[in-house]
Order: structure tokens, then C-alpha cells, then sequence
């Protein structure tokens, strides 16, 4: 169920934050990021959700490919991921007590996906604010992006995005003409999204913010990249009968 609930987090993620780069034909950026990330509700987050969700989200970027780990508050791995521009695919890496298991998606399928839930929903817009500040070393404008509610395709929600103009990550941003257009004009470095209240409970609504607590410049080695080595790479439909079948197994032993 953690790996389903981060699945839709890190989709989430992407779709409302990162992936709304809007510029090409930069220098990519080689180096570290790391986030903090925080929830909050109009009642009490649940304990049993914080502990699986992420608190803390590294990327190590290099060229077109992106790594990406993230920390449950315990200090746990939540997963891991690889983003490739290069392959168009994402690389989603669980790891398990006893096992490794590689989703894949392309980005016609994700492609599909994004089609499918916002058909009929209004169109995203983004609005240039007045003001900067430096966030981390790099100065930042702000906006205020707004785009479909996650309950309802037929209303829309506004959060506030800081966004650097010069920061270039193609492994994260290579769906961004997938998610919204093109319409952010940067790179987000903070932001504070609206997140579905229907995640962990449909009577609550759930904000989940992410605030860059540093970019670091350095040398990233190529294996960072790689696959698992022996590890079975799935597809998300051979990912969902492979544990409908464990659950099955796990039923028989009862």
C-alpha cells in the first residue's frame, strides 16, 4: 500500500511542481538538491501516513538524468527513483526487506494518463507575481499557479510557486509538456501545492509543502544512474498483478 501511496506522490510531484519547466537549450545543472517536505491539514495528519510519505527528497542531476531518493521522517527510504530524458522513462525503485522491484514508465504512457484525467478539465494558468528573494544561493521570482483540483476536475485550486529562471534539470523536467504547457517560466524551488484530500481520508484537505533546504554544485559519477543490478523491471500493470498475487498467496496462508 506505501509504495502505491508514494507512487501517487511522487507522480503528484512531478506534475505540479518540477515538471513546469518552460525553457530549453541550457546548460544542465550537475549537482545536488535536496527538499524538505512538509504536510499540513485542516485536521491532524494521521501518523500511519506521515510514516510512509517523505520527508526528505535528494536529486543528484546530471546531464539528462535525474536520481532521486526520499526519506520517511524515521530516516527510513521511502524509494527511489531515476528520471531519463534520454529514454523517456521514469525508473521507479523499491526496495523491500528481502527484494528490489523496478517499475518503468514511459512518458506515452504517462502521456495517456494525464490525457485521460484532464480531458475536460479547465486548462492551467500561471500568473507573474511582483517580488524575489535568494532561496539557497539563487535569486527567485514567485507565482501563483493555477490548476485543477484533484477532487474535482470541474474546479481549480492556486498555490504559490518560487521558481529560478536559470536552473535546468531535464531528467525531472522532460514531462513537462505532458503536465501544464509550458507555463512556468522556471524551475521551482519552493512550492506549496495542494495535495488530493482523498489520499489518506476524504473528509481532509492536505497541503504539502517542499522547501529546498540546499543546492550544491559538484560532480556526480555515472553510476549513480544505474539500475539495480538482476533486478525484474515491471511495468505499472505488471507491478499491480504481481501484488494482487502476493495477496492472494498472502490470503492462503491464513
Amino acid at each position: 500500500m506505501k509504495h502505491i501511496l508514494f507512487l501517487s506522490f511522487v507522480l503528484t510531484t512531478l506534475m505540479l511542481s518540477n515538471a513546469t519547466y518552460a525553457q530549453n537549450k541550457k546548460e544542465p545543472f550537475e549537482g545536488t538538491l535536496t527538499y524538505n517536505v512538509t504536510y499540513t491539514s485542516e485536521t491532524p495528519v494521521p501518523p500511519a501516513f506521515l510514516a510512509v510519505m517523505p520527508a526528505t527528497i535528494t536529486y543528484k542531476a546530471k546531464g539528462n538524468k535525474t536520481f532521486c531518493s526520499a526519506l520517511t521522517l524515521g530516516g527510513a527510504l521511502a524509494e527511489c527513483d531515476i528520471f531519463d530524458s534520454d529514454a523517456k522513462k521514469i525508473f521507479f525503485i523499491i526496495k523491500q526487506m528481502d527484494s528490489t522491484i523496478v517499475i518503468v514508465q514511459s512518458l506515452e504512457e504517462m502521456q495517456k494518463m494525464a490525457d485521460s484525467i484532464s480531458k475536460n478539465a479547465p486548462k492551467p494558468s500561471f500568473k507573474k507575481l511582483n517580488g524575489t528573494k535568494v532561496i539557497a544561493g539563487y535569486a527567485c521570482k514567485t507565482g501563483l499557479y493555477t490548476h485543477t483540483n484533484p477532487d474535482s476536475l470541474n474546479s481549480l485550486t492556486t498555490d504559490t510557486l518560487w521558481y529560478n529562471e536559470n536552473l535546468y534539470l531535464p531528467g525531472i523536467m522532460m514531462i513537462q509538456d505532458i503536465a501544464f504547457h509550458q507555463i512556468v517560466p522556471g524551475f521551482v524551488v519552493d512550492s506549496y501545492l495542494y495535495l488530493s484530500n482523498t489520499i489518506y481520508n476524504k473528509h481532509n484537505f492536505l497541503k504539502q509543502t517542499q522547501r529546498i533546504k540546499e543546492i550544491k554544485k559538484e560532480k556526480i559519477p555515472d553510476s549513480v544512474f544505474e539500475l539495480p543490478k538482476g533486478v525484474k523491471v515491471m511495468t505499472m500493470r505488471e507491478y499491480k498483478e504481481f501484488k494482487k498475487k502476493n495477496s492472494e498467496k498472502d490470503e492462503d496462508k491464513k
